[in-house]
């Protein structure tokens, strides 16, 4: 089962906040973690998580995960998502991995 954690606020947190907080994690996702920062409409970002792989084992499906300005992290599964990746497909949405994370991401 896959770990996040989120921060939104108007300090940036400082390093060793956000490595403690993927330390804990470490267990929840053993495959990757990772991390994004930025800021907007004034606030401090941070996103995390900590990566179990079930679908699309390759690291180009690591979250966080980002589409043009749309970024997400979370913790599920997609049952259908292939049969909603084929519509999308039909519609002209382009994909790079085999994640339902892209599928959820590019329907938005």
């Amino acid at each position: 089962m896959c770990g996040i954690a989120g921060y939104i606020g108007k300090d940036k947190l400082d390093e060793q906040k956000i490595n403690a907080t993927l330390r804990l994690m470490e267990n929840r996702g053993p495959d990757h973690q990772g991390r994004i920062f930025f800021q907007t409409n004034g606030a401090f970002v941070h996103l995390l998580h900590s990566r179990l792989s079930i679908i699309d084992l390759d690291k180009r499906s690591d979250q966080p995960f980002t589409i043009g300005d749309a970024t997400i992290v979370y913790n599920g599964e997609i049952y259908n998502y292939i049969e909603l990746r084929e519509h999308l497909q039909k519609k002209g949405v382009p994909f790079k991995t085999g994640s339902d994370t892209e599928v959820l991401l590019s329907s938005m």
